[in-house]
């Protein structure tokens, strides 16, 4: 979730859950309309292997990836609450405090943010963001694939080249992350919704 949206819902005044759950809501709503109205229509074989699935029981193992997701929420809901009443701002993931006779005159050790070394740092961050977003991506890709092969083999294409650019705008600012992480996360969200709407109606059959 991008720490800067955070801090600023934060400054209007707005709970950090709520912020959350307003944002995902919206991203999922996204997603669902695109798979439902677009995607879903235009699989003929999407029905006789969510009727499979249906056969295995295998409805709740869709249902469960979604679940992680919301889990992975909850707790970006504690860390962005955390990071929003210590005033942290991205790359910093830690707040370190020099110790000794000397150290409170020091304050707090932060990522430098300036030059090659801040360049690195926001590079660095960029592909830890990446790392802690992909287990998940990886289980829904492959969720998906089995009912909507091509549409999520066009999205992991789609999302990869987002979390690209995001990943080279971050390393030249912090804000350069914006469009290409959002991005990326809209087309996140529509391959969450191809498994949510599979266990949904695998459940249901």
């Amino acid at each position: 979730m991008c720490v800067s949206l955070q801090l600023s819902a934060v400054g209007m005044g707005i709970p950090i859950w709520l912020f959350y759950f307003v944002f995902n809501g919206i991203f999922t709503s996204i997603g669902l309309a695109v798979v439902y109205f677009g995607i879903y229509p235009a699989t003929p074989a999407a029905d006789g292997k969510i009727a499979t699935l249906a056969s295995l029981d295998l409805g709740y193992a869709y249902l469960g990836a979604f679940v992680m997701k919301v889990g992975i929420m909850l707790l970006g809901i504690n860390l962005g609450g955390a990071r929003a009443t210590a005033k942290v701002e991205v790359p910093d993931q830690q707040c370190y405090q020099v110790k000794g006779a000397e150290g409170s005159k020091l304050g707090y050790v932060l990522m430098e943010t300036e030059g090659a070394i801040g360049e690195f740092n926001r590079a660095q961050r960029a592909l830890q963001n990446f790392n802690e977003n992909f287990p998940l991506f990886v289980v829904m890709y492959f969720l998906a694939s089995f009912v909507f092969p091509f549409a999520a083999f066009v999205c992991t294409a789609v999302f990869m080249a987002f979390r690209v650019m995001g990943a080279v705008g971050y390393t030249s600012a912090t804000d350069g992350r914006l469009g290409g992480t959002m991005l990326a996360g809209l087309t996140n969200a529509v391959v969450e919704a191809m498994v949510l709407l599979v266990g949904v109606k695998a459940v249901t059959a």
